[in-house]
């Protein structure tokens, strides 16, 4: 069996999108945020994510911090978009993210929206109007440990440092 795969990373000047339409999105959350019983826990949130319009594609980074500090021997669940919903309000689950085990208090996952899992066209537009919020679940928070209601801005083509252009594989 053969298999390749090709990784090419780029400066910024580089980069160039199909039509230019690519979103910086962005969320910083806590317990206040969780709809409808805020938590009282000292864990917080940021999510960052590029979202690639031609490609349907979004791509980002979610750091937690504190997630066990007063809640020792809980564990993750579930992390979910869910929307249209404005900050204060209940959406619905748009999309679960495939979560690891055994997080730590302080951690970070790679999250990516593509293929099978990317953004339907209704999802993308209350994405735009800033109604979809990223939620953290546990067993002990059932309804959400933290949340972030999520802000996009679009970018000029790409403007982000020594973005990632392409991965492939072929096999």
């Amino acid at each position: 069996m053969f298999g390749m795969i090709l990784l090419v990373a780029c400066q910024a000047e580089d980069l160039e999108s199909t039509n230019g339409a690519a979103y910086w999105v962005e969320g910083v959350g806590d317990g206040t945020q969780v709809v409808p019983t805020p938590g009282s826990s000292k864990a917080t949130m940021h999510f960052t994510a590029l979202y690639d319009e031609p490609t349907n594609s979004l791509t980002g980074t979610l750091k937690m911090e504190n997630l066990w500090e007063d809640n020792e021997g809980d564990e993750v669940t579930a992390i979910e978009f869910c929307g249209p919903a404005e900050n204060g309000k209940t959406g619905t689950k748009m999309k679960g993210i495939i979560t690891k085990s055994g997080y730590e208090s302080n951690d970070s996952q790679r999250i990516s929206l593509s293929g099978y899992l990317a953004l339907l066209p209704d999802e993308v537009r209350v994405l735009k109007e800033g109604k979809v919020y990223l939620t953290v679940r546990t067993r002990n928070y059932p309804d959400g440990i933290v949340r972030a209601q999520l802000k996009t801005t679009l970018v000029d083509s790409f403007d982000k440092p020594a973005m990632v252009k392409s991965l492939a594989w072929d096999g």
